[in-house]
């Protein structure tokens, strides 16, 4: 089901403001240039000119005195990029400063939803979440290896301490926004409360959505819910669907804190597969062991994650704690 009438609207003036502060922006700019430039709109008006008289050229059919106004036209911008940057103004501070300059900040690409499009429509489902306000303050500049213990190896990191597992795990988040979309491979976050899981999860789509990525980042409870009313509700819940559909990467934090039943393991197996055969990258953290993750989800839920994920393991003291402990 596609987005409402008032979905699409509310996402279109989206566009529409933001359309209207870059002219008016725009337009502040080019008042104060020319105050500062007394030559500068001379130059701008001549540039004009020149394309329109480009203009009847073409269309009396003379192609040769078309070619040569073009050149005028272009020793005009030339010009006009040089007096701007004489003044240690940018070459382009006069032009319209689009957020995106795929679409112009329209919206769409040839008749299709820009990238930047399908951004604002994942904002809009996930404006409310808790964790679009955790991003604020856990992303990789915020990040500190400070609660993690670097004096006991454990076993089941392979004889790492916690702080060396967690050096790894870091590096593997950062190639995974230093190599989107390129590589798509999704990962699978694993270990006990409190460990950096989330930690993680917030820090990758901060990235992300700072390059413009669409990424929808919901705990497993509020997705399996809004599948829910996808599936079996009305009105907004039926355009979930959509909007997952158009985030670049998904992200499902605390799989095993909602309520499992029939419909949660075949929307999970679907979401899994679907997403895997799309190429679309998924990332799940879960305090579930992978065999618990079988007995739990089946175990051909089990079987798509560990042939589909790199699977990332977590351990060590709730960090949490410790932090509210001051330890």
């Amino acid at each position: 089901m596609p987005l409402s009438n008032e979905q699409f609207n509310r996402v279109l003036e989206i566009f529409q403001e933001r359309r209207r502060s870059a002219q008016k922006l725009r337009d502040e700019r080019v008042k104060e240039a020319y105050g500062r430039l007394p030559g500068l709109k001379d130059c701008e008006e001549k540039r004009l000119s020149l394309q329109m008289e480009k203009a009847r050229a073409l269309l009396a059919g003379d192609r040769e005195g078309a070619a040569a106004l073009e050149q005028a036209a272009l020793r005009q911008s030339v010009r006009k990029r040089e007096l701007l940057e004489e003044a240690g103004l940018p070459g382009d501070w006069l032009e319209v400063p689009v957020r995106c300059r795929l679409c112009g900040d329209t919206g769409f690409v040839n008749g299709e939803k820009c990238r930047c499009f399908r951004q604002a429509e994942v904002e809009l489902f996930s404006r409310d979440s808790a964790m679009q306000a955790a991003l604020l303050k856990e992303n990789f500049g915020t990040f500190s290896y400070r609660w993690f213990d670097d004096t006991r190896p454990l076993p089941e990191l392979n004889g790492k301490t916690v702080r060396e597992n967690m050096r790894g795990h870091v590096r593997t988040a950062k190639n995974f926004v230093a190599r989107f979309p390129a590589e798509p491979h999704s990962l699978l976050m694993t270990g006990p409360v409190g460990t950096g899981k989330t930690f993680l999860c917030h820090a990758i789509a901060d990235a992300l959505l700072r390059e413009g990525v669409p990424v929808l980042s919901l705990s497993a409870p509020e997705y399996f819910d809004r599948m829910a009313q996808a599936a079996f509700g009305s009105g907004e819940g039926g355009s979930f669907e959509e909007v997952m559909a158009g985030a670049e990467l998904l992200i499902l934090d605390d799989l095993g804190m909602e309520t499992t039943n029939t419909f949660v393991r075949t929307c999970l197996l679907r979401t899994v597969n679907d997403r895997l055969i799309k190429e679309r990258p998924t990332i799940i953290s879960t305090n579930l062991r992978l065999s618990e993750i079988a007995e739990r989800y089946t175990e051909r839920v089990a079987s798509r994650i560990l042939g589909g994920y790199k699977v990332m393991v977590f351990a060590g003291s709730d960090i949490r704690s410790l932090k509210r402990s001051g330890s």
